[in-house]
């Protein structure tokens, strides 16, 4: 007996093709590629644009709006920890995005103002990277905050009313 077949490690036949892989995009033999004259300027035109508009925006925009995309991109490491599954930036769907506001809201414990804010700093940089953000998304935000949040005087803004829980809308 081989160590082989004492093991069971003997390798099986395999059927081998011989096969070219081919880009179907590619002109066949004797044809010429022809360049979409049209399409490579309105390309040119809107990543023009799109820097034009990003520049215009000012510092103090740009700087907080690179912020609130760090902090998706933090909540999908969080998200990640929760599930064991990282979802890639570009995963702005309703799921997602209302599972931010909801980490916004209560992880982060941020305002409600603070929380509009990020989700429109999010969706303006997703679409400054090419990402596609579906406008029926709307803006989610919470109607009312889980917790009693403080004036600056220290004094609860809720005034001894017990605290109520988060509804979420989408939409306007």
């Amino acid at each position: 007996m081989t160590t082989a077949e004492e093991y069971r490690t003997a390798l099986e036949p395999v059927e081998v093709v011989d096969a070219e892989l081919v880009d179907d995009d590619a002109p066949g033999p004797g044809e010429v590629a022809v360049h979409d004259a049209v399409a490579a300027v309105l390309a040119a035109l809107d990543t023009k644009a799109a820097e034009d508009l990003h520049d215009r925006r000012p510092r103090k925009t740009k700087k907080g709006y690179a912020r609130d995309w760090e902090l998706w991109q933090e909540f999908h490491g969080w998200l990640e920890v929760q599930t064991g599954t990282r979802l890639p930036d570009s995963a702005i769907t309703v799921g997602p995005y209302v599972a931010f506001v909801k980490w916004l809201d209560e992880v982060k414990e941020a305002a409600p103002n603070s929380i509009e804010r990020r989700v429109t700093g999010v969706a303006s940089e997703a679409r400054r990277y090419g990402y596609d953000v579906p406008r029926r998304l709307g803006r989610p935000s919470p109607r009312r905050s889980s917790r009693s949040r403080t004036t600056r005087s220290g004094r609860s803004a809720a005034a001894g009313k017990p605290p109520r829980s988060p509804r979420l809308t989408c939409g306007r």
